[in-house]
């Protein structure tokens, strides 16, 4: 600073003796700018919906002023900056970006601004869906037609629970066919009625679960065709 000043040129003739000076040059000499704003963090990342904040300060000059700016596009409006700190309420993806902090000292007008803070918005990871976890009971086949008299059988079963408690019922109320079996997920009617016809349901009870039914697996019953043999007997007299 001390170097700061007019300085002049004088030219000397050695013939003569004669000197001449140049009009002075004047040097000024700036300080360095004491102005060098930090960000903290400087990059991090949000799920969609979350808080976040980003702090700006100038180490040893509490009386700048500070203000925010998105380097692309505007900061979202559900935001508010206090001192330096810039938060925002409810990150969305669009609030994705660089965000940059301006200082300015009002004692001087110097003006600087730090290192952009990156901030990555992501997609929240949903919890898993229990009714998919826990789905219902599935059957085979879900169709079938047997002729009366014939035996028929219904298979039910849960993936990856093959202990599961598994009941058969009639999906119109009614009790099931007299004499069938309902063991281990598997429904068997040994001679079919055709009053047995209808709609079965599967339920499946997972433990501390609520009941869980399966789609239904319709049987269809069809009478049985006598067939009747005439002998004709012919007499040759």
């Amino acid at each position: 600073k001390s170097d700061e000043g007019h300085y002049v040129c004088t030219a000397v003739d050695p013939r003569t003796g004669a000197s001449a000076d140049a009009p002075p040059a004047h040097i000024g000499v700036r300080q360095l700018s004491r102005l060098a704003p930090q960000v903290d963090p400087i990059e991090q990342s949000v799920p969609e919906g979350s808080p976040f904040r980003i702090r700006c300060w100038v180490p040893g000059n509490p009386h700048v002023h500070l203000t925010w700016s998105k380097a692309e596009g505007e900061i979202n409006d559900d935001s508010e900056q206090n001192q330096g700190i810039l938060t925002v309420n409810r990150a969305a993806l669009s609030d994705e970006g660089d965000y940059i902090c301006s200082a300015e000292d009002p004692r001087t007008g110097e003006e600087a601004q730090a290192p952009p803070a990156t901030v990555h918005v992501t997609t929240p990871i949903l919890p898993p869906d229990v009714s998919a976890v826990e789905r219902g009971p599935e059957i085979s086949p879900p169709i079938q037609t047997v002729t009366e008299g014939d035996p028929a059988s219904i298979r039910c079963w849960v993936d990856g629970h093959p202990e599961a408690a598994l009941t058969w019922k009639r999906a119109d109320g009614a009790p099931l066919p007299f004499g069938a079996t309902d063991e281990g997920g598997v429904l068997a009617i040994s001679s079919t009625l055709m009053s047995d016809e209808g709609e079965y349901i599967c339920t499946y009870t997972p433990p501390g679960g609520h009941p869980k039914d399966s789609a239904p697996s319709r049987l269809n019953v069809k009478p049985r065709t006598l067939l009747l043999f005439v002998v004709h007997i012919l007499i040759l007299a």
